[in-house]
């Protein structure tokens, strides 16, 4: 009895098994068979729509093969190429991710992807339900308005092409050519309004707004084509010769926009220095416009990458560790390009400016990306480099508001005081008077006694620019103090020897003679304070 019961179930399994086989649909029995179905049946030569329609789960008739036809010029708008050699041929394949019976096709979309239902593979009725949704996001401008607007005999076809596609392709040319002048004619006008430029052909910033204007309006007809050509339904190898030819040539002229607008700004980026006045932010015009246009470049080679397929996320991984050791091999080089930029956002000196360094002494000529350049006083070129300068001691005397002027006049031990009072005050109004001296502070005084002199101290300040300047005006100020001394009789010193014979044969004693009576001394003493105090009375209030 349990051998009957066996052997009845083992031909009940059999008899299912063959009505599942003759159930099953031997063109959607595995992933690549569904898959040929769904684009064989959709070409010229072997044009069968209905059975292409099956591919879609859920669907029947007119809506099925809507489906089918808008996801086949999916694949033809995005360059999707159905490769049917990389599908499995397994029925019973199973996405080693999910462990179910999926197939992703295409791993970068998962909204695409095929499932077995009912011993048949379909595309899934998640694809399904996003068809429409893909479509118009490839095709915005769709064929129907076009093959509805040529009727039948847009239907003909013509060199394997449709008439109606023919059509569409004269129109699409026509349409973004007369775009491309509209738009010129727009970007030039706004420009020129934004940069304040004479219409005049000869100058060079109306010519760089021109090219602004030009690469500008091609960068868009490209993009402009590039939206509306897949609504001519080309086949897939045209779009994919076409479309990446226009991506391509779309990053080239992007980078040309990008180089010419970089122009601009620095012809505005010029203006506002120059109403500032600013030496340094003009000197780093040439290495910013530089580094951003190295920046373009450096995005335009990253999006026509993208365009020919190259994965980016192994590329910029390889670019890291190439970077890295690039790094570590010129940190120097590294080290001076980050000291140009603190030097020139900081600007602690200014091309122009005398400043002292490192022992350097000079005038600055040039800061480059790499290094300073300064002048010395000896005629000769130092280059310091910026990674040293950024982290050194920098004197800078270009940034004076004032140029000091100390020294020490020294006159003869026999000049009467009352010369020396009449020099003094003749020293501080000729400082008093001229032109470039600071009036608010200045220091003439008889300072001290010195080996050969007495010593007067003349401590100025000159409002100049420059040192030029400032030798000049001590020149004036020095041959004045010459003059005066002339005029007056006043006796300049120097070191000197001299040698005090005190005692002659016949003759009396050269030493002077001073009296020794305490209370005459002190009377004299009295009488010269009097004096003083008359002269240089004090305002000090006495101390409680």
């Amino acid at each position: 009895m349990q051998n009957i019961r066996k052997t009845g179930l083992f031909l009940l399994i059999s008899f299912l098994n063959i009505l599942s086989i003759f159930a099953s649909d031997p063109d959607l029995a595995n992933p690549t068979q569904t898959a040929f179905t769904q684009i064989f049946y959709l070409q010229n030569n072997s044009y069968d729509i209905q059975r292409s329609a099956k591919t879609i789960f859920g669907k029947k008739g007119e809506a099925a093969e809507a489906l089918t036809l808008k996801l086949k010029l999916y694949f033809d708008a995005k360059l999707m190429y159905i490769d049917t050699a990389i599908y499995p041929n397994n029925s019973n394949y199973r996405d080693s991710s999910t462990g179910k019976h999926i197939f992703y096709p295409f791993p970068d979309n998962k909204a695409i992807y095929l499932q077995k239902i009912n011993g048949n593979w379909y595309y899934s009725p998640y694809t399904v339900s996003q068809i429409e949704l893909l479509y118009n996001e490839a095709m915005p401008f769709g064929s129907d308005l076009l093959i509805s607007l040529f009727g039948k005999l847009g239907q003909k076809v013509f060199l394997n092409l449709h008439v109606w596609q023919w059509l569409g392709l004269i129109l699409l040319i026509t349409l973004v050519l007369t775009l491309f002048r509209l738009q010129w004619w727009i970007i030039d006008k706004i420009a020129i309004g934004l940069l304040f430029a004479k219409k005049s052909k000869s100058d060079r910033t109306v010519k760089i707004i021109r090219s602004f204007a030009k690469y500008g309006s091609v960068f868009l007809l490209i993009h402009y084509t590039r939206e509306f050509f897949p609504a001519l339904q080309f086949p897939v190898k045209i779009n994919l010769f076409v479309l990446r030819g226009l991506d391509l040539t779309g990053v080239v002229f992007l980078i040309l926009v990008l180089h010419t607008a970089i122009d601009m700004l620095m012809i505005r980026y010029t203006k506002l220095m120059e109403e500032r006045d600013s030496t340094m932010a003009h000197q780093f015009r040439p290495v910013l416009q530089k580094l951003l246009q190295g920046a373009s470049i450096v995005f335009g080679a990253v999006l026509m990458l993208k365009s020919l397929g190259v994965n980016l996320g192994a590329l910029l991984a390889g670019v890291s560790i190439a970077g890295l050791a690039f790094a570590l091999a010129a940190q120097d080089t590294v080290k001076n390009f980050f000291g140009s930029v603190m030097i020139f956002l900081d600007q602690p000196f200014k091309v122009g400016d005398w400043i002292r360094v490192d022992g350097v002494d000079g005038t600055v000529e040039l800061v480059s990306i790499r290094a300073t350049r300064v002048r010395t006083f000896e005629n000769s070129l130092v280059y310091i480099p910026n990674g040293k300068l950024a982290d050194a001691m920098v004197n800078n005397y270009g940034l004076r508001v004032y140029r000091r002027y100390n020294t020490q006049i020294a006159v003869t031990y026999d000049t009467a005081p009352e010369l020396i009072e009449a020099y003094v005050d003749g020293l501080r109004a000729l400082v008093a008077n001229h032109p470039d001296t600071r009036k608010d502070f200045y220091l003439v005084y008889l300072n001290a006694f010195g080996d050969s002199s007495l010593n007067i101290i003349f401590y100025i300040f000159f409002e100049v620019p420059d040192w030029k300047e400032e030798l000049r005006a001590r020149h004036e100020i020095i041959l004045g103090a010459v003059e005066l001394a002339n005029k007056l009789g006043v006796r300049f010193a120097f070191p000197t020897s001299t040698i005090h014979i005190e005692n002659m044969p016949n003759s009396d004693s050269l030493t002077p003679k001073f009296t020794s009576n305490h209370s005459e001394l002190a009377q004299k003493t009295q009488d010269f304070m009097a004096d003083y105090k008359l002269k240089y009375p004090t305002n000090k209030q006495p101390e409680v």
